[in-house]
């Protein structure tokens, strides 16, 4: 499975991490992954999540109804801040589209293209960088 996650409990923030070829199926087992670390109390809405884009090569079979079953499917409590890193045109696309599909402004879901800029919205030091690359 092209995805893997971290917790960092000390600042609570899930460190998603794709790369290679991305499926929807692989999309929706991570949240499905996320939604049992909610449902057992493990995560709440002050969890923070920084999901890593800038490994994915491709997007295998990703079109617009299977961003809208992800959608359907997502977790985070709107309290919870997101930021997606995207650096690629098609991921940035994808998540532009789970954004809107999902109604989130800017404050809960942002989508960037830099890893520093990723950093900066979550308030994370240098030390903190994106860990496993």
């Amino acid at each position: 499975m092209p995805f893997a996650y971290t917790l960092d409990q000390s600042r609570r923030i899930v460190r998603s991490r794709a790369w290679g070829a991305v499926d929807v199926q692989d999309l929706s087992d991570h949240l499905e992954e996320m939604r049992a670390l909610f449902a057992d109390g493990t995560l709440d809405g002050r969890w923070r999540q920084l999901a890593d884009f800038s490994g994915a090569e491709s997007f295998e079979d990703v079109s617009t109804s299977g961003i809208r079953h992800v959608a359907a499917f997502n977790p985070w409590p709107p309290t919870s801040r997101r930021v997606i890193l995207a650096p690629q045109p098609e991921a940035y696309g994808l998540a532009r589209m789970y954004q809107l599909l999902l109604g989130a402004d800017d404050n809960q879901l942002t989508i960037v293209r830099a890893e520093d800029e990723a950093q900066a919205l979550l308030n994370l030091p240098d030390a903190a960088r994106i860990e496993d690359r």
